[in-house]
């Protein structure tokens, strides 16, 4: 059971702290697809008191695995990782953070459903969107109108407006250049499409080298900026004026 002994002053109303968020099990996922539709991740990274590790996972993909292993990155087994992962935060009072669903949902198809994932589990995408539309509100309000136009036009809204990296540029956090909305898709297909053919990451192109290098990159800044993001939306509810 998660308790609380932050002080009053370190609390936002929905009861998560600045303090929780700093020791919380930042965690992303990659994949081919958005885990909602099926598709498995391939790798994650993990930021914990300000370290961070990439792991990928050897029984989604072997070639990705070979990737890991030559550039020394660790391969785990998906299932067991995530056990360990959440045995970790249970034993240290921490909880896992992650923006979106998108990794509750690797949880409970690996079978860790229910309150055991739950009582953990701190989505902080809804923190950030609170905070814009609080700290933002007329850049919240184009937002939605924007949104509105879109549906009634019958055309497919990618919410791309709450992603990390929109809301992270509206906090001043910065995105590294090799950054991109839609990439992680495009350079897993070329990483595994090469080692997959060549028979080997040795063997790949230096330009898929650098694909890999970047997906890399982008895993853990997304860590990264998650915490950074969730913070800002934390303090800044912090000192809102009591009502």
């Amino acid at each position: 059971m998660i308790t609380n002994n932050h002080p009053a002053s370190s609390m936002r109303p929905n009861g998560v702290s600045s303090a929780e968020i700093e020791r919380a099990i930042h965690f992303d996922v990659e994949g081919l697809l958005d885990v909602e539709t099926g598709s498995p991740p391939l790798m994650a990274s993990v930021l914990v008191d300000g370290r961070t590790e990439t792991v990928v996972f050897e029984d989604q993909s072997s070639a990705l695995a070979d990737a890991a292993r030559a550039t020394g990155f660790r391969t785990v087994r998906l299932g067991p990782w995530l056990r360990d992962l959440l045995d970790r935060a249970v034993a240290e009072s921490r909880r896992i953070a992650a923006y979106s669903r998108r990794e509750r949902i690797v949880f409970e198809e690996c079978g860790i459903e229910g309150d055991e994932i739950a009582l953990r589990y701190l989505d902080t995408r809804p923190l950030a969107i609170a905070w814009r539309r609080t700290q933002h509100p007329e850049i919240d309000r184009a937002m939605k109108a924007r949104r509105r136009r879109r549906r009634e036009r019958g055309e497919f809204d990618r919410g791309r407006e709450n992603s990390l990296s929109a809301l992270a540029k509206l906090a001043g956090i910065a995105l590294p250049p090799m950054y991109g909305a839609g990439q992680v898709t495009s350079r897993l297909r070329a990483v595994i499409g090469q080692i997959d053919g060549r028979g080997s990451f040795e063997a790949i192109t230096p330009t898929a080298k650098a694909k890999w290098a970047n997906l890399v990159r982008h895993n853990r800044w997304d860590c990264e900026a998650s915490k950074r993001l969730a913070l800002v939306a934390v303090e800044a509810a912090q000192n809102e004026p009591r009502r």
